[in-house]
């Protein structure tokens, strides 16, 4: 798993991740209160090895969580279903390698750390298990998805619905440095900028009505020319920050 760093050796991409998921935490802690979740919280900062990692850090699990909680209104979906649905987002990826395992790796970390919690119902561990093993990407040809796994797999992708120019650069500067470990080779900016419009042209397929809704109202092409120039705004080097 991703060992985490002590804060003084953090690069200023991390530091300003770190800092954006301070932020966010309030509100995040106020969504789970609602479900009587808030405990959870805790035990993800007691537990999450990967807070600092790159791009699948703490900052992009509180995202994701805040984003299937509009899923979950936008359904009216019942308590029981929004627990399940707000434990697998936040719980999806603790204790990531960062890049330096595959997918079915870091899933396997997420899962084990959900058998350790504690306070949960032996049924909805499971369903959280569940839900957590759908976000495996690339997916199995011809999935089907239930509504809470299309919900996550969808908040999930998400992340380009962020707002401040500067998070987004240090979140896909993450991600370059990431997939550079999963590739065992460098890339330039350009390159990897490359690769993520690929990427995003060919595999960002929403799953549920809701993210479909969402992409229409945000206009997702603007979306995608928005990351293409902060990436290309970026000098073309190996490093990303």
């Amino acid at each position: 798993m991703f060992n985490a760093p002590p804060y003084a050796t953090l690069n200023a991409g991390q530091r300003l991740l770190h800092r954006a998921a301070r932020d966010l935490k309030p509100v995040l802690q106020q969504s789970l209160k609602n479900l009587g979740l808030q405990h959870f919280l805790d035990q993800f900062c007691e537990l999450n090895r990967s807070s600092f990692a790159p791009y699948h850090n703490a900052y992009h699990s509180f995202f994701v969580t805040l984003a299937v909680n509009q899923g979950a209104i936008y359904y009216g979906l019942d308590d029981e279903s929004s627990r399940v649905l707000h434990l697998a987002a936040l719980f999806h990826d603790v204790n990531h390698s960062g890049g330096q395992f595959i997918d079915e790796v870091n899933i396997a970390q997420a899962l084990n750390v959900v058998d350790a919690l504690t306070g949960m119902e032996a049924h909805e561990r499971q369903q959280v298990k569940q839900l957590i093993a759908a976000t495996l990407r690339p997916s199995p040809l011809q999935a089907k998805w239930e509504l809470l796994e299309s919900i996550l797999r969808d908040a999930d992708l998400m992340q380009a619905y962020e707002l401040n120019d500067d998070v987004t650069t240090a979140l896909y500067a993450g991600l370059h440095l990431e997939i550079e470990l999963t590739l065992s080779k460098s890339m330039t900016v350009s390159q990897f900028a490359d690769l993520s419009r690929d990427w995003m042209d060919s595999n960002v397929v929403w799953d549920s009505d809701w993210a479909k809704q969402k992409a229409l109202k945000s206009d997702w092409a603007a979306l995608k020319n928005r990351l293409d120039r902060l990436l290309c705004a970026r000098s073309d080097t190996r490093t990303p920050y």
